[in-house]
């Protein structure tokens, strides 16, 4: 086994084991800002063909949100908020969660001007519970975020990872051509300027990335931050 195919070997085994840090560092984990509490339930309410839990909301949320109904309506689920008066708008979350208490959906509802209820919104079938957090109302916000952003430190440390990844596979496809060449081509190519010029412009693609992907980042985390996020799917 020639040096060429020993070092491209290398740069293949370091590819997967930065691939391995970052699958266990999650360093783009999403974070939630509230965990589950057993929702409050007043009632139960059955008719033909439907039945409704009513449940009480947390205290921040109950002085916007007087109660809200689980549904169960031809095997489909859905939600529904009554209101404590008519706003002139009103945004909140919805955590869904599953029998097992697990979050299968986030969902940011916007409401202006109804009346005083929500609109019937449709829950995935899984659903056995929600959770109800205020977002704003009014314009006045109480909880910016359903999903913490990204911290500036986990962006450029994944961008580092990405980017020596980069170099290393570059470095092992250099190193693998190398070997279909005959030692005299071989050692004729790294004496020469072209050798040099390949290793800069390896060196500067790979800036290149890094600071491409660095920024894209942290342009698509300044617009999550921004928005707080709309829907979010499991």
């Amino acid at each position: 086994m020639t040096t060429y195919r020993i070092l491209a070997i290398v740069a293949i085994v370091l590819v997967l084991v930065i691939g391995l840090i970052r699958f266990k560092l999650k360093l783009f984990k999403k974070v939630y800002v509230f965990n589950y509490i057993k929702p409050s339930a007043k009632k139960i309410v059955k008719d033909s063909g439907m039945m409704s839990i009513i449940y009480e909301p947390n205290k921040e949320t109950r002085r916007f949100i007087s109660e809200y109904s689980l549904s169960k309506i031809n095997k489909r689920k859905f939600f529904l908020a009554k209101y404590q008066k008519i706003y002139k708008q009103i945004i909140y979350f919805i955590y869904v969660y599953d029998r097992n208490n697990k979050l299968i959906k986030l969902i940011e509802v916007k409401d202006a001007k109804r009346n005083s209820t929500s609109q019937m919104i449709k829950l995935p079938k899984k659903t056995k519970s929600v959770n109800v957090y205020l977002k704003s109302v009014n314009n006045e916000v109480y909880n910016m975020y359903a999903i913490r952003p990204i911290t500036k430190l986990r962006l450029f440390a994944a961008s580092i990872m990405s980017s020596l990844q980069v170099f290393l596979i570059v470095f092992a496809l250099r190193n693998l051509i190398l070997e279909f060449y005959n030692p005299i081509q071989v050692e004729s190519f790294l004496k020469s300027d072209l050798n040099l010029t390949t290793i800069i412009y390896v060196f500067l693609l790979t800036i290149v990335f890094f600071i491409s992907y660095f920024l894209i980042a942290l342009i698509l985390n300044g617009n999550f931050r921004k928005k707080g996020g709309t829907l979010y799917d499991f």
